[in-house]
């Protein structure tokens, strides 16, 4: 099982340094039981990337204060808490913060998805079906 990584300065075909932060949407989403979070900096700065619960406790640290450069970054998220424990379906909240100088920059929240089937098939119409209705459900969060 992945459990948490990044990779330093993952950079898309042909595209250039980044101009501005951005907080990409987690891929899949719903997603069960692993996730990917995209994110980019326009400037060096220490960047925390957390996963909330929808009662805003924290549940798992991605990213804790880490010093870095202007660029392209993804963090795969394994659906654990920081005690390494699974934690159940639901909709968690990942915020990045990006401090530059030590004055927060840039603050974004996103929503991700996690659904828990037994024997489900990601690719299946069943499972496009549900997770489009969960995403148009929730989309006023």
């Amino acid at each position: 099982l992945i459990t948490t990584s990044t990779k330093e300065n993952y950079k898309p075909p042909h595209k250039s340094m980044p101009t501005i932060f951005n907080l990409y949407q987690n891929y899949p989403n719903p997603f069960n039981p692993e996730t990917t979070i995209k994110y980019t900096i326009s400037e060096k700065g220490k960047v925390t990337l957390s996963i909330y619960n929808i009662n805003g406790q924290l549940v798992k640290r991605l990213v804790n204060k880490e010093e870095k450069e202007s660029g392209y970054y993804e963090v795969f998220w394994n659906g654990r808490d920081n005690k390494e424990q699974e934690i159940s379906s639901g909709i968690y909240l990942y915020t990045i913060k990006v401090e530059v100088k030590g004055m927060t920059k840039y603050s974004f929240t996103r929503k991700a998805i996690l659904l828990k089937w037994a024997n489900i098939n990601i690719k299946s119409p069943a499972y496009a079906l549900v997770a489009s209705a969960m995403a148009f459900n929730f989309s006023g969060l």
